[in-house]
């Protein structure tokens, strides 16, 4: 079995396991294909997905913070002849969930909801329609 695939095989169970987002998954694994001393750059990630939104682009730096990539370094880019960053692999997997820069929602039992929404009722005077917002001290 290549390098490779057993980086992408670690990647995907890293994805089943909820360490990374599909996101983070296309990224590791484009980079282990096209695995050079030169890297990859983001360019070459967007490019290949077809993403005109630059969605990919933020998932290296979370990657790079969770020391699964590395800056190598600087290099042309083919089709814009800019210098631009690319980036390797560490060869690490994320101990935590590697996430993005977002708050995350989390989904409550409603009946956990119901009971909140009765109690804040119960003892302060809200209208029934009014949101309810539990944010973390």
């Amino acid at each position: 079995m290549s390098s490779e695939s057993t980086s992408t095989d670690s990647y995907r169970q890293a994805l089943v396991d909820g360490l990374i987002s599909q996101r983070h998954y296309e990224v590791l694994a484009f980079v282990a294909a096209h695995d050079s001393p030169h890297g990859v750059s983001q360019g070459e990630v967007s490019r290949h997905f077809n993403d005109a939104s630059s969605s990919y682009q933020p998932r290296f730096r979370e990657l790079q913070d969770a020391g699964v990539l590395y800056q190598c370094g600087h290099k042309k880019d083919a089709i814009t002849s800019r210098t631009v960053k690319s980036y390797r692999l560490t060869k690490k997997m994320p101990e935590s969930p590697v996430m993005s820069g977002r708050k995350h929602r989390v989904n409550l039992p409603k009946a956990l909801v119901q009971e909140v929404i009765r109690l804040i009722q119960k003892h302060r005077a809200i209208p029934d329609d009014a949101e309810v917002i539990v944010r973390a001290a």
